[in-house]
């Protein structure tokens, strides 16, 4: 695909080109509309496409997951979200349309600190446009109001993502103060109630101490705690559970089902396909770019249709599986700079035919109609597994 140039001063305000004039969903579509986003890195003379014509949908107080191997795309799609990409990143095409009126509609129900304390200032139903809006074409002082107000990240590691040198009361009370939605006092009221609510131990104390001074649970639980201080419509996690222990793992997976429950959609990012099974209502496969799969979770978990999703699940243990063989992915993924002709899988795939899964691409067609909230199932694959 051809890359259209940008200036310099585009440069500087990093905001991406585009080609598409799809039009936005409806006031009361999906809360996030993702169109045929592409995402570009340089490497020396060569552009890798670590993000190829992505497109998904997420529905208020749903989670959708993103599962794949490493380096399938995931993070760079949920950093686009965000437009939180490294120098050498571009995008290079795509839409992301944010509906944050589809969040609000039970505000009030939303609301974890009820009874009339919620500071003056902008509240969770008058921010931002009334309608849709494409994140994409926001300049960057607007990008600033969306992220962490209307759209909150937990990052994947948290001792990275915090500042090590800054106590969690000046990094939580900073988050409120910057984007104007309490005074000094109330912000520290509530960072202060927000520790509690994710289950810190004496949060009055706690918040006084560095990120260092806490273990990785708890680290992970004080970035939750930040991302939802404002009560975004749409949460972003990436791997949340990583490098945690499985009872803080279950801890962390229950505190972010009660956000959902409020009406906060979630995507979240994951390699662990036991936690999508476990917290997610809908599931879309990556591999090398692109989406090669996506269903409901019951759907796509216990019946995969594309050979790769067969794969990943052969792949995995899980309880009761005693006396299975695992059967691993032959192969590596391609390097994106140099993608294989057709079909990127077709190298690692055992049901590969020529000439078709090595010359042509396939798309994402309708293989069922589907119960979940993606509207239908669909696998981008030549030779789509029958239903089990």
């Amino acid at each position: 695909m051809s890359t259209p140039t940008r200036s310099r001063a585009d440069d500087r305000r990093r905001r991406p080109e585009f080609r598409g004039t799809e039009p936005g969903p409806g006031p009361d579509g999906p809360l996030l509309s993702v169109r045929d986003l592409h995402v570009h890195f340089r490497r020396g003379k060569e552009v890798l496409r670590a993000v190829d014509g992505v497109s998904f949908d997420l529905h208020a107080g749903r989670a959708l997951a993103i599962v794949g191997e490493s380096g399938s795309g995931k993070t760079v799609t949920a950093r686009s979200l965000l437009r939180l990409l490294p120098r050498n990143a571009r995008i290079a095409d795509g839409q992301v349309w944010f509906n944050h009126a589809a969040g609000v509609r039970d505000a009030d129900h939303a609301d974890p600190h009820p009874g009339g304390d919620r500071p003056a200032g902008r509240g969770r139903r008058d921010r931002g446009a009334a309608g849709p809006r494409d994140l994409l074409r926001l300049g960057e002082r607007e990008m600033r109001r969306v992220r962490g107000r209307d759209i909150g990240m937990v990052f994947q590691n948290a001792m990275e993502a915090m500042n090590p040198t800054l106590t969690l009361e000046r990094q939580l009370t900073e988050h409120l103060l910057w984007h104007g939605i309490c005074g000094k006092a109330e912000a520290r009221d509530r960072a202060v109630r927000a520790l509690g609510d994710v289950g810190i131990p004496e949060p009055e104390r706690r918040i006084r101490t560095y990120p260092f001074q806490l273990s990785g649970g708890m680290r992970q639980r004080a970035m939750i705690a930040m991302a939802m201080l404002t009560q975004p419509a749409l949460l972003i996690a990436d791997e949340p559970t990583t490098a945690v222990d499985v009872t803080v793992q279950r801890q962390i997976l229950d505190l972010l089902a009660e956000v959902k429950n409020r009406g906060t959609g979630i995507v979240m990012i994951t390699h662990d396909l036991g936690v999508a099974r476990y917290f997610c209502d809908d599931v879309v496969v990556m591999y090398a770019g692109r989406v090669v799969e996506r269903a409901s979770t019951p759907e796509l978990l216990d019946s995969p249709r594309h050979p790769y999703s067969v794969g990943l699940l052969g792949s995995c243990v899980e309880i009761g599986d005693r006396g299975r063989p695992l059967t691993p992915i032959q192969g590596a993924p391609p390097d994106l700079a140099r993608r294989p002709q057709g079909c990127a899988f077709h190298p690692r795939c055992a049901q590969a035919e020529a000439p078709r899964c090595l010359t042509d691409q396939p798309l994402l067609p309708l293989v069922s109609s589907g119960s979940g909230g993606t509207g239908g199932r669909e696998a981008a694959c030549w030779k789509v597994v029958p239903d089990a």
